[in-house]
Formats: structure tokens, sequence, C-alpha cells
């Protein structure tokens, strides 16, 4: 057996034994929604990425992304009871984008000093149980929850392993086991570095970005690009949901839209070599009208 088949086994295994090994959470109750207002229902989208656990700054670590996705939960709830004072919102839908580990490859750290964990405590000790919880409590607020899972770079385990092997899918697919009992909480789990989501009759086209270029430094050029190249390759989509970069925009070209995230990590050495900037601590909400699209785009900040 060759190495690249051994790394490669390493996570796909884990995956075919989730059934087995994980307990399903019981069923979450149905929220009543009392707010509902007498506008058009929307639905409500959120990007979650690069969230890196396991990667300690100078302002990061487990302990301060536990209390960021606290914060992220208690907004985005909050912000959902102040819309249905005037429409409903009874559908959340979550693009996880990836990055959620930082892996313990050297290729991924500066120095061994920014290791907080290994991967099985950034896995099954951190991501999991924070990620889950933060499910949870939304899905008590929202009658359904649709999750739309991508995996991102960091989660891979290098040149002697297949791309599909990546420790973002782990995460993935041990969280469809654990809310399977729940019918409302629903997941998309790309078998390819892209997915698409429909909201209504619009349709997201959702990638982490670890496969667009830089421009002089910045992804904006490669964003546009790549997003009119693969209208033509993948399938014509409206918006284009991206991570990876670390760095909150929302980019109108032509008649497409693009949504590009922030990340939970903060003063990541990454984004201030690569890219020059410090980065967006932050994680993007927006609505979706069935008729009119995008509603309104939202940076939550976390820091």
């Amino acid at each position: 057996m060759d190495k690249k088949q051994i790394v490669s086994e390493i996570s796909e295994s884990v995956i075919a034994a989730l059934p087995k090994l994980v307990n399903p959470l019981k069923e979450i109750p149905k929220p009543i929604l009392k707010e509902t207002g007498k506008y058009d229902e929307e639905q409500f989208g959120l990007l979650l990425s690069d969230f890196q656990v396991g990667h300690r700054t100078k302002t990061y670590d487990n302990k301060v992304f536990n209390v960021r996705m606290d914060i992220l939960t208690q907004k985005v709830v909050k912000i959902a009871h102040l819309h249905r004072k005037s429409h409903p919102v009874k559908v959340l839908n979550i693009f996880l984008l990836g990055d959620l580990v930082q892996n313990e490859r050297i290729g991924y750290l500066i120095s061994l000093d920014e290791l907080e964990g290994v991967i099985k405590q950034q896995v099954f000790e951190w991501v999991i149980p924070t990620l889950s919880k933060a499910i949870s409590i939304l899905a008590q607020d929202f009658e359904k929850i649709n999750l739309f899972c991508v995996r991102g770079n960091h989660g891979g385990q290098g040149r002697f392993a297949a791309t599909t092997t990546n420790w973002d899918d782990v995460v993935y697919h041990f969280l469809e086991q654990y809310f399977k009992s729940t019918a409302r909480i629903k997941f998309a789990i790309a078998d390819n570095f892209y997915l698409f989501a429909e909201i209504y009759k619009w349709k997201f086209l959702l990638v982490h970005g670890d496969q667009i270029p830089f421009h002089m430094t910045l992804p904006y050029y490669g964003l546009t690009t790549r997003a009119m190249r693969w209208k033509g390759s993948i399938g014509a989509y409206d918006f284009l949901a991206v991570g990876h970069f670390h760095s909150f925009a929302h980019l109108c070209f032509n008649d497409l839209e693009i949504l590009m995230n922030g990340a939970i990590v903060s003063d990541d050495d990454w984004v201030k070599k690569v890219i020059g900037l410090d980065g967006t601590c932050c994680q993007t909400l927006f609505s979706v009208h069935p008729r009119k699209g995008l509603a309104f785009v939202r940076k939550i900040g976390l820091k």
C-alpha cells in the first residue's frame, strides 16, 4: 500500500464508521414562531467558514472560538426576531464553506507555537461540539435548517491524499448523523469542490475559494473572472458564495452577485502576508426574497 492510499483511507474510514459510532441527538422540538408579520416570507442564509480551530494567535484560541460562536448565534436569533415583526422568517440556510480546522500540517503553520491541539482535538473535541451546539440553538428558533457543505483546503491531508479526503467532510458527516433524528435539519454535502444551493428560485454556487487565483495580491479580479467562467463550465447560477480570503465583501458584477465571507480566526499572519490586509473577523448573514433575490447582506462582527 503506497503513502497516498494510506493517507486517503484515514478520514474515509472515519466517515464510513460514523453511522455505527454516533448516537443521534433526540429530536429537537419545533419552535412556535409568534412574530410573523404581514409581508412576503423570506429565508435567511448564513455563511460559516474559516474557523481554523487549533490555530492559536494573539487574539484567538479554542475558548475565543466558543465565545464568538455564541455571539454569532445570539445575533442571528436577535436579527430574526426583529425581521419577523414585518415578515415571516421560518427557514435558515447555512452555507458551511470549509476550513473548520487548522490541521497540524507544517505547510499551514508558520511555527509549531501556533498549534493549540492535534487534529483529533480540533475535530472531535472543539469543532463538532461547538458547531452542533450552535445548530441546536438555531433549530429552536427556525422551523427548518438546511446545511450546504463544501470542503476547504485546511482540512486536506496533503499531496499524498485524494482531494476528497478532508477533515471538513468528517465534521459534516458526523453532524449529519448526529442530527438525523430531527427531520427538519437537512444536510447536502458536496462530492466535488463546489455545490449548488437553491433558495426559492435563486441559485447559489458554493465554493471554498482556494481555487481562485490572486491578481496583484488581491482576489477580486480572480473572483469575477472565475465566477463568469464557472457559469459556462459548471452551470448557470445567480450568486457565488466563497470563504478562504478572510475578508468580507459583497460584489456586484453584471447580473452576478458575489458574497465573500470573513473569518472567525483573527490575527492570522497568512492574510497579512499574502493579501496584506488584517482580515475581517465576521460571518455573513443575508436574506432572500422569493421574487427579488437578496433582500439584505449583513456583516456580523465577532471581535
